[in-house]
């Protein structure tokens, strides 16, 4: 699947969880704890994702188990050996090789108030290349309280002796198209409850 396929499919399920998840992903004064766990938004995200994705790929949260050459099942890890657990995988289960993991996603709820906890882009890019995946993004929401402006960095792997690499952290939505989406998102949640 080509990168500019997964892009749109990223897009539209990020646009569904804003809008149908709005409780989720926003805080408000009350709210002594901050945003949700990115667990539960990864898992949300994933939950929206799922029927944009061919039903011959599976969508995980927090799936951390690889399979080595002689089809044993391992945890996956980072390059210094540490367990790394991706908030969200597009691939085929238990299979290897870049033909059955496609995506590697890392979510953060914001960046700059997580950067002592989870992955990083570090972590996608160790992923990426030691489990042979097609492509890795980190997604930053920024949310902060009642507003949000997501961003994200692609991962392009290394191919042959070309080392892999890092596009420019970019909007996802235009600032017109992004406080659009969350006025519905608000209305949404406002005739829910």
């Amino acid at each position: 699947m080509h990168r500019t396929s997964i892009d749109a499919r990223i897009r539209i399920a990020l646009t569904q969880l804003i809008v149908d998840e709005w409780r989720l992903v926003s805080s408000t004064e009350r709210d002594r704890a901050g945003t949700a766990n990115e667990v539960a938004v990864a898992f949300a995200l994933g939950w929206h994702l799922k029927p944009l994705v061919d039903r011959r790929w599976d969508v995980d949260c927090e799936y951390n188990r690889a399979t080595d050459a002689a089809g044993d099942s391992d945890v996956k890890r980072r390059s210094g050996g540490n367990r790394v657990y991706p908030d969200l995988l597009i691939h085929r289960r238990r299979e290897r090789g870049p033909e059955n993991n496609l995506l590697v996603l890392e979510l953060k709820t914001n960046s700059s108030s997580q950067t002592h906890r989870g992955g990083s882009q570090a972590t996608v890019a160790d992923v990426v290349e030691l489990n042979g995946y097609q492509h890795g993004v980190f997604l930053d929401l920024k949310i902060s309280g009642q507003s949000m402006d997501p961003h994200w960095a692609w991962y392009q792997p290394a191919q042959g002796v070309v080392a892999g690499t890092w596009s420019a952290r970019r909007r996802i939505y235009s600032a017109q198209s992004r406080d659009a989406l969350v006025a519905r998102a608000k209305a949404e949640a406002d005739m829910r409850y």
